[in-house]
């Protein structure tokens, strides 16, 4: 079943039916979330990125039959390494969802997926996130074990994603997009303007993204 829809809707989508091209697909919306948004028992990560893998390499290999062009993602929050035993009960910290499903996908053929990443602020209803207090500069730091990831400190992923263990079956960076973020008006749209600009810098100035 999951073969037959992603072939349909890369076919319907290639551009060649009249139906517009998309050449990105991000296969299930911030599926460190267990609980949230993907419905399946508690599990180990290992485990979880096991019955993961299986759909997104089933989607890939349907929608490059459809579109060789076309490129495929999984989806991650801004939860980077929050190492948190109370949230093993509804999530997976985005670093360790990204280590199993590496593992899981390369013991059975390694291919090029992406990472589609959701770097909300911290905090999510604060727009001029760069003046935090000194908890939430806490949370977002410039190194691998930085609990949470934003636009800030959006260098963590790509960084990570550039090492040798996690590079694609050709040595190259997976790619990334910046799928969903947002900020709020509620300090004024001043702040939300220059949150907006301050996201757009940061992804501009990094070439993985």
């Amino acid at each position: 079943y999951l073969e037959a829809i992603g072939s349909f809707l890369a076919a319907r989508y290639s551009g060649t039916q009249g139906k517009g091209q998309v050449d990105n697909w991000i296969v299930g919306n911030e599926v460190t979330a267990r609980v949230q948004w993907n419905y399946i028992q508690n599990m180990s990560v290992e485990a979880y990125a096991e019955e993961y893998a299986k759909a997104l390499r089933t989607f890939y290999i349907a929608i490059k039959s459809q579109n060789a062009n076309a490129r495929v993602f999984t989806c991650i929050d801004q939860v980077w390494e929050r190492n948190n035993k109370s949230d093993l009960a509804v999530r997976y910290d985005s670093k360790d969802f990204l280590i199993a499903l590496n593992n899981n996908i390369k013991a059975s053929g390694n291919f090029s997926w992406g990472v589609a990443c959701h770097p909300h602020p911290v905090p999510l209803t604060y727009a001029p996130f760069w003046s935090g207090g000194a908890y939430y500069k806490n949370l977002i730091k410039h190194s691998q074990n930085t609990p949470f990831m934003s636009m800030e400190n959006i260098e963590v992923l790509t960084d990570f994603l550039c090492t040798p263990d996690m590079l694609t079956a050709f040595g190259n960076c997976r790619p990334v997009i910046v799928s969903e973020v947002g900020y709020t008006s509620t300090q004024g749209e001043n702040n939300q303007a220059a949150a907006l600009m301050y996201g757009y810098i940061q992804a501009k100035n990094n070439s993985y993204i």
